[in-house]
Protein backbone atom coordinates (compact mmCIF):
# COMPACT_ATOMS: atom_id res chain seq x y z
CA UNK A 1 0.00 0.00 0.00
CA UNK A 2 1.05 3.39 -0.81
CA UNK A 3 1.51 4.67 2.61
CA UNK A 4 2.92 7.98 1.35
CA UNK A 5 -0.63 8.46 -0.32
CA UNK A 6 -2.16 7.42 3.12
CA UNK A 7 0.10 10.12 5.21
CA UNK A 8 -1.33 12.60 3.47
CA UNK A 9 -4.82 11.73 2.56
CA UNK A 10 -6.06 13.70 5.56
CA UNK A 11 -4.57 16.74 4.48
CA UNK A 12 -5.16 16.26 0.86
CA UNK A 13 -9.10 16.19 1.76
CA UNK A 14 -8.53 19.57 3.73
CA UNK A 15 -7.02 21.02 0.99
CA UNK A 16 -9.81 20.09 -1.72
CA UNK A 17 -12.64 21.10 1.12
CA UNK A 18 -10.82 24.81 1.16
CA UNK A 19 -10.62 25.06 -2.71
CA UNK A 20 -13.16 27.54 -4.31
CA UNK A 21 -16.03 25.92 -6.04
CA UNK A 22 -17.75 26.86 -9.27
CA UNK A 23 -20.46 25.25 -8.01
CA UNK A 24 -21.80 26.93 -5.40
CA UNK A 25 -25.52 25.88 -6.12
CA UNK A 26 -24.18 22.53 -5.61
CA UNK A 27 -24.25 22.89 -1.85
CA UNK A 28 -28.16 23.50 -1.77
CA UNK A 29 -29.15 20.59 -4.27
CA UNK A 30 -30.53 17.50 -2.87
CA UNK A 31 -26.83 15.82 -3.04
CA UNK A 32 -25.76 17.50 -0.53
CA UNK A 33 -27.20 18.17 3.49
CA UNK A 34 -24.89 18.48 6.44
CA UNK A 35 -27.97 16.92 8.13
CA UNK A 36 -27.69 13.79 5.90
CA UNK A 37 -25.63 10.86 7.29
CA UNK A 38 -22.51 10.35 5.36
CA UNK A 39 -23.17 6.61 4.10
CA UNK A 40 -26.11 7.59 3.11
CA UNK A 41 -24.61 10.19 1.14
CA UNK A 42 -21.54 8.16 -0.19
CA UNK A 43 -24.08 5.62 -1.72
CA UNK A 44 -26.16 8.59 -3.21
CA UNK A 45 -23.08 9.60 -5.05
CA UNK A 46 -22.65 5.85 -6.18
CA UNK A 47 -26.35 5.92 -8.05
CA UNK A 48 -26.33 9.53 -9.03
CA UNK A 49 -25.04 11.91 -10.99
CA UNK A 50 -25.52 15.92 -11.40
CA UNK A 51 -27.59 17.56 -14.02
CA UNK A 52 -28.64 13.95 -14.56
CA UNK A 53 -30.33 12.22 -12.28
CA UNK A 54 -33.72 14.29 -12.04
CA UNK A 55 -33.96 16.03 -8.21
CA UNK A 56 -37.03 14.08 -8.04
CA UNK A 57 -35.36 11.09 -8.36
CA UNK A 58 -32.91 11.71 -6.10
CA UNK A 59 -35.08 12.01 -3.11
CA UNK A 60 -37.25 8.92 -4.18
CA UNK A 61 -33.63 7.07 -4.08
CA UNK A 62 -32.23 8.45 -0.61
CA UNK A 63 -34.21 5.98 1.17
CA UNK A 64 -32.88 3.17 -0.57
CA UNK A 65 -29.31 4.96 0.16
CA UNK A 66 -30.13 4.83 3.64
CA UNK A 67 -30.91 1.10 3.52
CA UNK A 68 -27.68 0.60 2.20
CA UNK A 69 -25.71 2.78 4.55
CA UNK A 70 -27.36 0.71 7.40
CA UNK A 71 -26.15 -2.51 5.61
CA UNK A 72 -22.72 -1.34 4.98
CA UNK A 73 -22.09 0.25 8.70
CA UNK A 74 -23.61 -3.90 10.19
CA UNK A 75 -21.40 -5.32 7.86
CA UNK A 76 -18.51 -3.29 9.19
CA UNK A 77 -19.33 -2.14 12.98
CA UNK A 78 -21.69 -4.99 13.96
CA UNK A 79 -21.36 -4.27 17.69
CA UNK A 80 -21.66 -1.88 20.61
CA UNK A 81 -17.43 -2.14 21.19
CA UNK A 82 -17.04 -0.55 17.97
CA UNK A 83 -18.23 2.85 18.37
CA UNK A 84 -15.52 4.46 18.19
CA UNK A 85 -14.24 3.17 15.32
CA UNK A 86 -17.32 3.76 13.39
CA UNK A 87 -17.78 7.52 14.16
CA UNK A 88 -13.82 7.89 12.94
CA UNK A 89 -14.81 6.34 10.29
CA UNK A 90 -17.64 7.99 9.36
CA UNK A 91 -16.10 11.45 9.80
CA UNK A 92 -13.62 10.44 7.20
CA UNK A 93 -16.10 9.54 4.69
CA UNK A 94 -18.54 13.28 5.32
CA UNK A 95 -14.78 14.43 4.17
CA UNK A 96 -14.60 12.53 1.54
CA UNK A 97 -17.54 12.88 0.32
CA UNK A 98 -17.61 16.69 0.33
CA UNK A 99 -14.31 16.60 -1.15
CA UNK A 100 -15.76 14.89 -4.36
CA UNK A 101 -18.78 16.70 -4.71
CA UNK A 102 -16.66 20.01 -4.78
CA UNK A 103 -14.33 18.50 -7.33
CA UNK A 104 -17.10 16.96 -9.43
CA UNK A 105 -18.82 20.06 -9.42
CA UNK A 106 -15.91 22.22 -10.79
CA UNK A 107 -15.95 20.24 -13.98
CA UNK A 108 -17.08 21.45 -17.37
CA UNK A 109 -20.51 20.53 -18.02
CA UNK A 110 -21.20 18.32 -20.97
CA UNK A 111 -18.96 15.82 -22.27
CA UNK A 112 -16.07 18.39 -21.85
CA UNK A 113 -15.78 17.63 -18.20
CA UNK A 114 -15.78 13.98 -18.43
CA UNK A 115 -12.06 13.81 -17.59
CA UNK A 116 -12.45 15.89 -14.86
CA UNK A 117 -15.76 14.07 -13.43
CA UNK A 118 -14.28 10.84 -14.10
CA UNK A 119 -11.24 11.87 -12.55
CA UNK A 120 -13.62 12.83 -8.92
CA UNK A 121 -14.86 9.36 -8.47
CA UNK A 122 -11.37 7.62 -9.49
CA UNK A 123 -10.51 9.64 -5.74
CA UNK A 124 -13.62 9.16 -4.09
CA UNK A 125 -12.84 5.58 -4.99
CA UNK A 126 -9.56 5.54 -3.72
CA UNK A 127 -9.72 7.99 -0.36
CA UNK A 128 -12.49 5.94 0.22
CA UNK A 129 -9.92 2.68 0.14
CA UNK A 130 -7.28 4.39 2.02
CA UNK A 131 -9.72 6.11 4.62
CA UNK A 132 -10.53 1.93 5.28
CA UNK A 133 -7.20 1.16 5.68
CA UNK A 134 -6.04 3.59 8.15
CA UNK A 135 -9.25 2.11 10.25
CA UNK A 136 -8.09 -1.04 10.60
CA UNK A 137 -10.71 -2.48 7.97
CA UNK A 138 -9.57 -5.53 5.95
CA UNK A 139 -9.78 -5.24 2.56
CA UNK A 140 -12.41 -7.82 1.88
CA UNK A 141 -14.52 -6.57 4.43
CA UNK A 142 -14.78 -3.01 2.55
CA UNK A 143 -15.74 -5.24 -0.26
CA UNK A 144 -18.37 -7.26 1.25
CA UNK A 145 -20.29 -4.20 2.97
CA UNK A 146 -19.97 -2.31 -0.53
CA UNK A 147 -21.65 -5.31 -2.24
CA UNK A 148 -24.08 -5.71 0.63
CA UNK A 149 -25.27 -2.05 0.51
CA UNK A 150 -25.74 -2.14 -2.78
CA UNK A 151 -27.53 -5.81 -3.19
CA UNK A 152 -30.13 -3.38 -0.51
CA UNK A 153 -30.26 -0.61 -3.38
CA UNK A 154 -30.90 -3.30 -6.35
CA UNK A 155 -33.73 -4.96 -4.06
CA UNK A 156 -35.25 -1.90 -3.23
CA UNK A 157 -35.41 -0.46 -6.70
CA UNK A 158 -37.37 -3.89 -8.20
CA UNK A 159 -39.96 -3.25 -5.56
CA UNK A 160 -42.77 -0.52 -4.55
CA UNK A 161 -42.67 2.70 -4.46
CA UNK A 162 -39.21 2.64 -6.31
CA UNK A 163 -40.48 0.33 -9.13
CA UNK A 164 -43.10 2.91 -9.93
CA UNK A 165 -41.30 6.26 -9.30
CA UNK A 166 -38.07 5.31 -11.02
CA UNK A 167 -38.79 4.51 -15.08
CA UNK A 168 -37.55 1.54 -16.82
CA UNK A 169 -34.46 3.56 -18.28
CA UNK A 170 -33.80 5.12 -14.67
CA UNK A 171 -33.71 2.07 -12.66
CA UNK A 172 -31.42 0.43 -15.03
CA UNK A 173 -29.17 3.21 -15.22
CA UNK A 174 -28.52 2.69 -11.51
CA UNK A 175 -27.83 -0.94 -11.40
CA UNK A 176 -25.07 -0.21 -13.86
CA UNK A 177 -23.66 2.97 -11.77
CA UNK A 178 -23.95 0.60 -8.92
CA UNK A 179 -21.96 -2.33 -10.72
CA UNK A 180 -19.22 0.00 -11.53
CA UNK A 181 -18.58 1.15 -8.04
CA UNK A 182 -18.87 -1.85 -7.09
CA UNK A 183 -16.40 -3.68 -9.65
CA UNK A 184 -13.76 -0.84 -9.47
CA UNK A 185 -14.12 -1.29 -6.00
CA UNK A 186 -12.94 -4.88 -6.04
CA UNK A 187 -9.87 -4.46 -8.74
CA UNK A 188 -8.20 -1.96 -6.99
CA UNK A 189 -8.63 -3.95 -3.64
CA UNK A 190 -7.24 -6.94 -5.16
CA UNK A 191 -3.90 -4.43 -6.73
CA UNK A 192 -3.61 -2.56 -3.33
CA UNK A 193 -4.24 -5.57 -0.99
CA UNK A 194 -1.51 -7.29 -2.60
CA UNK A 195 1.35 -4.92 -2.51
CA UNK A 196 0.02 -4.32 1.05
CA UNK A 197 0.57 -7.99 1.52
CA UNK A 198 4.41 -7.86 0.21
CA UNK A 199 5.18 -5.05 1.78
CA UNK A 200 4.06 -6.39 4.97
CA UNK A 201 6.23 -9.42 4.63
CA UNK A 202 9.36 -7.58 3.76
CA UNK A 203 9.28 -9.49 0.77
CA UNK A 204 12.11 -8.30 -1.37
CA UNK A 205 12.44 -4.77 -2.67
CA UNK A 206 12.84 -6.16 -6.39
CA UNK A 207 9.92 -8.02 -6.09
CA UNK A 208 7.76 -5.12 -4.99
CA UNK A 209 9.09 -2.78 -7.18
CA UNK A 210 8.39 -4.95 -10.21
CA UNK A 211 4.97 -5.88 -8.92
CA UNK A 212 4.11 -2.03 -8.47
CA UNK A 213 5.80 -1.08 -11.40
CA UNK A 214 4.67 -3.76 -13.97
CA UNK A 215 0.96 -4.82 -13.07
CA UNK A 216 -0.27 -1.84 -10.86
CA UNK A 217 1.24 0.93 -13.45
CA UNK A 218 -0.08 -1.73 -16.30
CA UNK A 219 -3.66 -2.12 -14.57
CA UNK A 220 -4.18 0.74 -12.80
CA UNK A 221 -5.05 3.30 -15.58
CA UNK A 222 -7.48 1.11 -16.65
CA UNK A 223 -9.77 1.56 -14.27
CA UNK A 224 -9.86 5.33 -14.42
CA UNK A 225 -10.38 5.31 -18.20
CA UNK A 226 -13.56 3.22 -17.79
CA UNK A 227 -14.65 5.87 -15.28
CA UNK A 228 -14.32 8.36 -17.82
CA UNK A 229 -16.02 6.50 -20.42
CA UNK A 230 -18.88 5.82 -18.32
CA UNK A 231 -19.04 9.85 -17.69
CA UNK A 232 -18.97 10.20 -21.36
CA UNK A 233 -21.48 7.58 -22.04
CA UNK A 234 -23.75 9.50 -19.12
CA UNK A 235 -23.32 12.72 -21.34
CA UNK A 236 -25.07 11.37 -24.09
CA UNK A 237 -28.36 12.17 -24.03
CA UNK A 238 -29.81 8.83 -25.86
CA UNK A 239 -27.88 6.78 -23.50
CA UNK A 240 -29.23 7.27 -20.44
CA UNK A 241 -33.13 7.18 -22.17
CA UNK A 242 -31.82 4.11 -24.09
CA UNK A 243 -32.67 0.75 -21.64
CA UNK A 244 -30.87 -1.56 -24.19
CA UNK A 245 -27.54 0.79 -24.30
CA UNK A 246 -27.74 0.83 -20.42
CA UNK A 247 -27.99 -2.81 -20.57
CA UNK A 248 -25.32 -3.52 -22.80
CA UNK A 249 -23.20 -1.09 -20.42
CA UNK A 250 -23.66 -3.36 -17.62
CA UNK A 251 -22.37 -6.52 -20.11
CA UNK A 252 -19.46 -4.70 -20.49
CA UNK A 253 -19.20 -3.91 -17.01
CA UNK A 254 -19.03 -7.77 -16.43
CA UNK A 255 -16.69 -8.30 -19.15
CA UNK A 256 -14.32 -5.68 -18.47
CA UNK A 257 -13.64 -7.10 -14.93
CA UNK A 258 -13.39 -10.65 -16.57
CA UNK A 259 -10.75 -8.89 -19.09
CA UNK A 260 -8.95 -7.50 -15.86
CA UNK A 261 -8.74 -10.93 -14.32
CA UNK A 262 -7.29 -12.27 -17.08
CA UNK A 263 -4.88 -9.60 -17.99
CA UNK A 264 -3.63 -9.14 -13.81
CA UNK A 265 -3.45 -13.17 -14.13
CA UNK A 266 -0.96 -12.78 -17.70
CA UNK A 267 1.28 -9.98 -15.69
CA UNK A 268 1.90 -11.96 -12.40
CA UNK A 269 2.91 -15.24 -14.80
CA UNK A 270 5.27 -13.02 -16.34
CA UNK A 271 6.49 -10.87 -13.45
CA UNK A 272 7.42 -14.60 -11.76
CA UNK A 273 9.23 -15.31 -14.96
CA UNK A 274 10.85 -11.94 -15.19
CA UNK A 275 12.44 -12.46 -11.14
CA UNK A 276 13.91 -16.29 -12.64
CA UNK A 277 11.24 -18.14 -10.80
CA UNK A 278 13.67 -21.67 -10.59
CA UNK A 279 16.66 -19.97 -8.47
CA UNK A 280 13.77 -18.18 -6.43
CA UNK A 281 12.41 -22.20 -5.94
CA UNK A 282 16.42 -23.25 -5.68
CA UNK A 283 17.15 -21.16 -2.77
CA UNK A 284 14.02 -22.18 -1.36
CA UNK A 285 14.52 -26.03 -1.32
CA UNK A 286 18.11 -25.24 0.37
CA UNK A 287 15.94 -24.15 3.69
CA UNK A 288 14.31 -27.43 3.98
CA UNK A 289 16.72 -30.80 4.72
CA UNK A 290 16.56 -33.22 2.45
CA UNK A 291 14.49 -31.39 -0.40
CA UNK A 292 15.44 -30.91 -3.89
CA UNK A 293 14.55 -28.21 -6.22
CA UNK A 294 13.27 -30.38 -8.74
CA UNK A 295 10.89 -32.29 -5.60
CA UNK A 296 9.92 -28.66 -4.55
CA UNK A 297 8.73 -28.13 -7.83
CA UNK A 298 6.98 -30.94 -8.46
CA UNK A 299 4.96 -30.37 -5.27
CA UNK A 300 4.07 -27.40 -5.19
CA UNK A 301 3.07 -27.70 -9.26
CA UNK A 302 2.36 -23.92 -11.05
CA UNK A 303 3.66 -21.22 -8.68
CA UNK A 304 4.04 -17.71 -8.92
CA UNK A 305 5.93 -15.13 -7.62
CA UNK A 306 3.18 -14.30 -4.71
CA UNK A 307 3.80 -18.10 -3.58
CA UNK A 308 7.15 -17.76 -3.56
CA UNK A 309 7.37 -14.46 -1.49
CA UNK A 310 5.28 -15.99 0.78
CA UNK A 311 7.59 -18.87 1.42
CA UNK A 312 10.34 -16.89 1.55
CA UNK A 313 9.05 -14.77 4.53
CA UNK A 314 9.30 -17.27 6.79
CA UNK A 315 12.16 -18.90 8.50
CA UNK A 316 12.79 -22.45 10.01
CA UNK A 317 12.22 -21.52 13.72
CA UNK A 318 8.85 -19.58 13.07
CA UNK A 319 6.05 -21.43 15.38
CA UNK A 320 4.08 -21.18 12.01
CA UNK A 321 1.23 -23.83 12.63
CA UNK A 322 -2.14 -24.83 10.52
CA UNK A 323 -4.80 -27.59 10.64
CA UNK A 324 -6.82 -27.73 7.73
CA UNK A 325 -10.20 -27.51 6.95
CA UNK A 326 -12.29 -30.61 6.61
CA UNK A 327 -14.32 -30.83 3.74
CA UNK A 328 -13.14 -28.36 1.00
CA UNK A 329 -12.11 -31.47 -1.51
CA UNK A 330 -15.27 -32.90 -0.57
CA UNK A 331 -17.35 -29.73 -1.57
CA UNK A 332 -15.22 -29.15 -5.38
CA UNK A 333 -16.34 -32.10 -5.76
CA UNK A 334 -19.79 -32.33 -5.52
CA UNK A 335 -19.77 -29.54 -7.34
CA UNK A 336 -18.91 -31.68 -10.61
CA UNK A 337 -15.12 -30.76 -10.31
CA UNK A 338 -11.82 -33.25 -9.50
CA UNK A 339 -9.71 -31.89 -6.86
CA UNK A 340 -6.46 -31.17 -7.16
CA UNK A 341 -3.97 -33.81 -5.89
CA UNK A 342 -2.45 -32.53 -2.62
CA UNK A 343 1.63 -32.64 -2.13
CA UNK A 344 2.88 -34.73 -0.33
CA UNK A 345 2.83 -32.77 3.50
CA UNK A 346 5.19 -35.07 4.94
CA UNK A 347 8.10 -34.22 3.00
CA UNK A 348 8.24 -30.97 4.43
CA UNK A 349 9.29 -29.56 7.53
CA UNK A 350 7.55 -27.05 9.84
CA UNK A 351 6.83 -23.81 9.06
CA UNK A 352 6.54 -24.69 5.29
CA UNK A 353 4.64 -27.92 5.56
CA UNK A 354 1.91 -25.80 7.21
CA UNK A 355 2.28 -22.91 4.75
CA UNK A 356 1.85 -25.31 2.03
CA UNK A 357 -1.43 -27.04 3.40
CA UNK A 358 -2.59 -23.34 4.04
CA UNK A 359 -1.88 -22.96 0.20
CA UNK A 360 -3.61 -26.16 -0.56
CA UNK A 361 -7.00 -24.97 1.22
CA UNK A 362 -6.96 -21.80 -0.24
CA UNK A 363 -6.52 -23.19 -3.83
CA UNK A 364 -9.56 -25.62 -3.18
CA UNK A 365 -11.62 -22.35 -1.91
CA UNK A 366 -10.74 -20.57 -5.32
CA UNK A 367 -11.28 -23.36 -6.98
CA UNK A 368 -15.25 -24.00 -5.49
CA UNK A 369 -15.95 -19.89 -5.76
CA UNK A 370 -14.66 -20.29 -9.21
CA UNK A 371 -17.23 -22.93 -10.27
CA UNK A 372 -20.26 -21.64 -7.63
CA UNK A 373 -19.43 -18.68 -10.18
CA UNK A 374 -19.20 -21.05 -13.00
CA UNK A 375 -22.59 -22.22 -12.91
CA UNK A 376 -24.30 -18.63 -11.74
CA UNK A 377 -23.15 -17.70 -14.99
CA UNK A 378 -24.15 -20.46 -16.73
CA UNK A 379 -26.97 -18.85 -18.11
CA UNK A 380 -24.62 -15.84 -19.71
CA UNK A 381 -24.05 -17.73 -22.38
CA UNK A 382 -27.82 -17.05 -23.38
CA UNK A 383 -29.53 -14.04 -23.46
CA UNK A 384 -30.19 -14.19 -19.85
CA UNK A 385 -29.37 -11.74 -17.26
CA UNK A 386 -26.08 -11.55 -15.40
CA UNK A 387 -25.92 -12.56 -11.90
CA UNK A 388 -27.44 -9.76 -9.47
CA UNK A 389 -25.86 -8.27 -7.33
CA UNK A 390 -28.07 -10.21 -4.34
CA UNK A 391 -26.83 -13.29 -6.33
CA UNK A 392 -23.17 -12.20 -5.73
CA UNK A 393 -23.71 -11.22 -2.31
CA UNK A 394 -24.53 -15.11 -1.56
CA UNK A 395 -21.97 -16.42 -3.63
CA UNK A 396 -19.48 -14.48 -2.03
CA UNK A 397 -20.69 -14.40 1.46
CA UNK A 398 -20.53 -18.29 0.96
CA UNK A 399 -16.69 -17.61 0.08
CA UNK A 400 -15.57 -15.57 2.96
CA UNK A 401 -17.27 -18.19 5.06
CA UNK A 402 -14.66 -20.60 3.49
CA UNK A 403 -12.09 -18.08 3.95
CA UNK A 404 -12.79 -17.30 7.21
CA UNK A 405 -12.37 -20.77 8.58
CA UNK A 406 -8.90 -21.29 6.62
CA UNK A 407 -7.47 -17.85 8.51
CA UNK A 408 -9.09 -19.51 12.23
CA UNK A 409 -7.01 -22.28 11.65
CA UNK A 410 -3.12 -20.34 11.29
CA UNK A 411 -1.81 -20.34 14.53
CA UNK A 412 1.52 -19.03 15.50
CA UNK A 413 1.57 -15.78 13.57
CA UNK A 414 -0.21 -12.47 14.18
CA UNK A 415 -3.72 -12.01 12.49
CA UNK A 416 -2.03 -9.31 10.02
CA UNK A 417 0.96 -11.79 9.13
CA UNK A 418 -2.14 -14.22 8.05
CA UNK A 419 -3.79 -12.39 6.61
CA UNK A 420 -1.21 -11.01 4.40
CA UNK A 421 -0.03 -14.78 3.57
CA UNK A 422 -4.01 -15.46 2.77
CA UNK A 423 -3.59 -12.70 0.40
CA UNK A 424 -0.27 -13.79 -1.56
CA UNK A 425 -1.74 -16.81 -1.67
CA UNK A 426 -4.54 -16.59 -3.92
CA UNK A 427 -7.23 -15.48 -1.74
CA UNK A 428 -6.93 -11.92 -3.00
CA UNK A 429 -8.45 -13.49 -6.50
CA UNK A 430 -11.67 -14.40 -4.81
CA UNK A 431 -12.47 -10.44 -4.42
CA UNK A 432 -12.80 -10.24 -8.22
CA UNK A 433 -16.23 -11.98 -7.80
Amino acid sequence: MNYLRTLFLPVLLIIALCMPSSATAHVNSPFASADHEPLTELFLQFITRPGITDNSDIRALRPAAHEAALAFRKSLFPGPGSTIEWHRFRNDVALIVQAYQKEYGQALAGIAGAEAKGAAIDHLLENLIQSSVQSGIPPEELDMALLRGAAAIESRISEPPLAKKLSLADGELVILLLRTMVYQDRRRILLDSTSAALQYLHTDAGVISLYDGKIISALRPILSRELVCLEKNLEDPLFIIDIHRIVTGEYDVESNSDLFAWKYGIELSSLSFSLQQISLISSLAALMPGMTAEVLQEQLGRTTITDLAAYAAVNPQLPLNYLPVDGLADKLAALGETPPSPPDFSLFPYPYRALIQMRYDIQLCVRITAKEWYLANNAFQGNAPIPSLGEQLILKEAAMTRLSQVKANIRGVSKNAAEAFSILFGYALILMI
